[in-house]
């Protein structure tokens, strides 16, 4: 990923629980002395989504998060979207559609997210010493499968995208 540059990752997931913390989509190998730490778009334990970009050298993240959880069971279309700004204000959590962030998720006093040499991973992201937080659920794949991409998604192309998730998964 691109440091301080604008990116955005979207996921089709259907949560088979929502009382499990659970990494969507990351860029976030924690290994104990060689992180490469960039960013983790997940669920809490309690099934709220969020989205944490990391300055690895400080330690800090900024990040956002919506205070309501997805429900078990039910196709949830989320993307997210850092707008390169280094700032939580800049980033922006949408659910089928629409965004929905409404707290800042931030720790530390952040400068920048550096480009890492991880992996970007889909339903899990590694710990200090191993793959932990599984999504538990199930992840749409083929034309409506998990995607990124280094620009900023507009609120219109969100939308457009939902509509034709829905459209390919017979939910519209």
């Amino acid at each position: 990923t691109r440091a301080s540059g604008a990116w955005s990752a979207g996921i089709w997931f259907k949560p088979r629980v929502v009382n499990a913390a659970m990494s969507l989509m990351s860029k976030y190998d924690n290994t104990t002395g060689a992180t490469q730490v960039e960013w983790d778009c997940a669920l809490t334990s309690a099934g709220k989504p969020y989205i944490r970009v990391h300055d690895d050298s400080v330690p800090a993240y900024i990040g956002r998060l919506y205070n309501t959880a997805l429900v078990a069971g039910t196709w949830n279309r989320l993307l997210f979207v850092d707008g390169g700004t280094n700032a939580a204000t800049g980033i922006d959590i949408y659910l089928n559609g629409a965004v929905v962030d409404d707290t800042d998720d931030s720790s530390g006093v952040f400068v920048s997210m550096e480009d890492k040499t991880s992996l970007v991973r889909i339903g899990a992201r590694f710990g200090a010493a191993a793959r932990e937080q599984y999504a538990d659920g199930m992840v749409a794949g083929g034309p409506c499968g998990p995607f990124f991409v280094q620009a900023a998604a507009t609120a219109a192309q969100v939308k457009r995208d939902y509509q034709l998730g829905q459209m390919a998964l017979g939910l519209a």
